[in-house]
């Protein structure tokens, strides 16, 4: 691929990435992820999905064991951004709180805390 190439591609990705987060904030869980708030709510972030976002790295679909490392994984879609002014909007619009926010982490609200400390 050429460099312009590459260049459409990583805008592509951060839109799609950026839609997501809008997304996420508003729509039905279920009809995005298949999981129920209950799931989420109800469950706890693995160690696999833990360290992997305190490395600052998105979270691979296959280390996904609980429906809090589901949610987990979209939030840490903000490592997985390429440009300064697509974090810049996703702070505009307050988008990290808001998925942080957006449930009652029954089992697991400490280490929640922690990651939303680590990536807001």
């Amino acid at each position: 691929m050429t460099n312009a190439e590459i260049l459409h591609c990583k805008i592509i990705r951060d839109a799609d990435k950026i839609d997501s987060f809008r997304a996420k904030t508003v729509d039905d869980i279920y009809t995005m992820a298949n999981i129920t708030k209950e799931d989420i709510e109800n469950s706890k972030v693995t160690e696999l999905v833990y360290n992997t976002f305190k490395e600052h790295k998105t979270i691979l679909s296959k280390d996904r064991q609980t429906g809090l490392d589901i949610w987990v994984s979209y939030i840490a879609f903000i490592y997985g951004l390429e440009f300064k002014g697509s974090y810049e909007l996703i702070n505009k619009k307050d988008y990290l709180n808001k998925l942080f926010n957006r449930f009652k982490y029954k089992s697991d609200n400490s280490t929640m805390e922690e990651l939303k400390k680590m990536c807001i």
